[in-house]
């Protein structure tokens, strides 16, 4: 259905996009484990659409090393965080980047 604000589904979700949400709800528990590659994550912690204890999950459960993971937390960010605070937002990325491509 619709929300209200800026962000959300504007047309009712068809069962076919909802069924492929519920499958990946199931299995994604066993999947967080098998994640063993760098990554960076831009979340708002106030962010009330994906809600940021996924991402705070997202870097316990995954077997990436701590080097090579990040969680930048980007206040006032909402959902969009590379439009609404993209000055914090790319520095991070740039920077995190940098620090993966040194030694390779």
């Amino acid at each position: 259905g619709e929300a209200k604000g800026a962000l959300g589904w504007r047309k009712p979700m068809k069962w076919a996009t909802a069924g492929a949400f519920a499958d990946l709800f199931q299995f994604l528990p066993e999947l967080l484990p098998t994640i063993a590659f760098p990554f960076i994550v831009a979340h708002d912690p106030e962010d009330k659409v994906c809600f940021y204890a996924g991402s705070k999950l997202l870097m316990s459960e995954a077997k990436t090393p701590a080097k090579d993971k990040n969680l930048v937390n980007v206040a006032g960010g909402l959902h969009d965080c590379f439009t609404n605070k993209r000055e914090k937002t790319v520095g991070e990325f740039a920077a995190f980047f940098s620090q993966q491509m040194k030694g390779r």
